[in-house]
Order: C-alpha cells, then structure tokens, then sequence
C-alpha cells in the first residue's frame, strides 16, 4: 500500500517491539535484536523501541518470568552493543499493572530505561486482578478502575493497548465499551494529559476490526482533549514489524496526524521529567 507521507510518518518510530527475550515470543529464532533490527532497516523503520515484557516482580510464579527483570534488559544491552546500524534504538520496557498500587516495575528502576509502557488489561495473565464477576457491566468497570490506577502513576510514558486483552479473554469489545459512559473516556484523557502518558495505537490490532470499532469514541476524546498518542507495532516476531493495513485504515478514519503521535524527542524527554 503506498502511503502519503503525513501517514508514513507516524510508520518511522515504532515504540513497542519485543524480542526472543520476551516470555511470550514463540517463535524465538525469528526475534532476536539483529533480527528485528535487520527487518526494520529493510522497511525504513528510523526509531525502534524495544519493549520486551518485563518484570522485578512477577504476577505469577516462575518458570515463565524467570529472568525477564534486569538481567534481561542487561542482556538485551550486551546484544545491542555488537549491532551496528543506523536506527535509533531505544531501550523501554512493557510492564504490568498487577492491582491499583502494584505494578511489575519500580520507579528506581524506570530511571535506567529510555520509557515505561504499561499495560493495564493483561487479565488473561494469573495474578492480574480480575472482574469482580463476569457481568458485562462489572467487566467495563474494571477496565476504567485498572487504567484509571495505572495513570497514578508518574513515571510510565505509554499505557499499551488501552481496552484491550489478548484473545478478548473477557468477551467482546462492542460488548463491554458499550457499557462505558463518555465521562469516563474523558476523564481518563484529562487524567493521560496531567501525568503526559500517551495511549497506544497498536499495529497489531489492526487485524482486530471489532476492537478498533470499539475504541473509536475513546480515541476520538482522545484526540479532541489534547493526549498524545504512541505506535507500536507490538511485533513478536520480524514479519511483524511495520503497519497493518487495518491500523493504517484506523488512523485514517480517525484522522490522526503525526502532530498528535509522540516522537522519539518527546518520549526521552517526558521520561527524564518524569523520574527526575
């Protein structure tokens, strides 16, 4: 697809890549950091920000997490200092909201990264605070309690994929965001604007067309309020990288411009305020 160039733009700086150090990536020879570099070079990526799931503090107990805390991002920097290339890397990482007062990461330890993504719908994951009951209503609830405690807090850049578990553990999208009143979404934008967090447009939900109708009102207040928003590809794997046709069409629809998207700039510098 040959894009104009105020959309390619948004393409150019891609903030949430993970790599075979993450626990969920399946397929591991296809994730390494040279690869996921070599393929971002090859589609004119300029910035990658890798951001393999992350944990100090596991939601469940190992094996699974087991050196996914600063061993691993020690690993990843090894990794990274024997590949030569022309992108801009950064180094983030993706971390949970486990309950409202607990995350996966410490603020001492965000200092270290270049930013902090969070994802506050990880309920298909043991350990993360759940729906109190499996009504609709209760499950439309807690997505506006979990992402309303993960903008508390000060030091995060990005909330990944806001509304949005895998495999729509919870049920479906139109379902629950129905039960979501207009105030919330724009109380949850005033609150992203005070604490300068971003919501993420994730490419690889573009191959959700039921999650992306869902969240248009939210993205439209978004944007009307003034928060910026994040791209990420949310690639596990290197044929991940790069747009999907259906979040180039999201985008599109909802008349987003690179103005409203962070770059790279922005994102170190509200980190630094952020921990500072």
């Amino acid at each position: 697809m040959v894009l104009n160039m105020e959309i390619q733009n948004i393409f150019y700086h891609d903030f949430h890549v993970h790599t075979a150090y993450s626990p969920c990536a399946r397929d591991k020879s296809q994730a390494t950091p040279l690869q996921m570099i070599r393929e971002a070079e090859r589609l004119g990526i300029k910035t990658v920000g890798f951001c393999d799931h992350f944990a100090q503090f596991p939601p469940y107990p190992l094996p699974k997490w087991e050196k996914s805390g600063k061993e691993m991002i020690a690993s990843l920097r090894e990794d990274l200092k024997k590949i030569g290339t022309p992108i801009q890397i950064l180094i983030g990482v993706e971390s949970d909201l486990i309950e409202p007062g607990k995350l996966t990461i410490t603020k001492d330890y965000a200092e270290n990264l270049n930013y902090v993504i969070i994802s506050a719908s990880h309920f298909h994951l043991p350990g993360i605070k759940k729906p109190p009951s499996t009504k609709i209503v209760s499950i439309a609830r807690h997505y506006v309690y979990m992402l309303k405690a993960a903008l508390e807090y000060d030091f995060i850049s990005i909330i990944a994929h806001p509304f949005k578990t895998p495999k729509n553990a919870l049920g479906s999208p139109m379902e629950y965001m129905q039960h979501i009143p207009q105030s919330e979404y724009y109380e949850i934008a005033e609150k992203a604007i005070k604490q300068g967090i971003a919501m993420e447009i994730n490419g690889q939900l573009g191959l959700d067309h039921e999650y992306l109708q869902a969240i248009k009102p939210f993205v439209s207040v978004c944007k009307e309020v003034g928060v910026k928003f994040s791209y990420g590809s949310d690639a596990h794997h290197k044929m991940n990288l790069g747009p999907t046709n259906g979040i180039i069409q999201f985008i599109k629809s909802q008349i987003l411009t690179y103005e409203d998207f962070l770059s790279p700039g922005e994102l170190i510098k509200i980190h630094q305020e952020s921990c500072s």
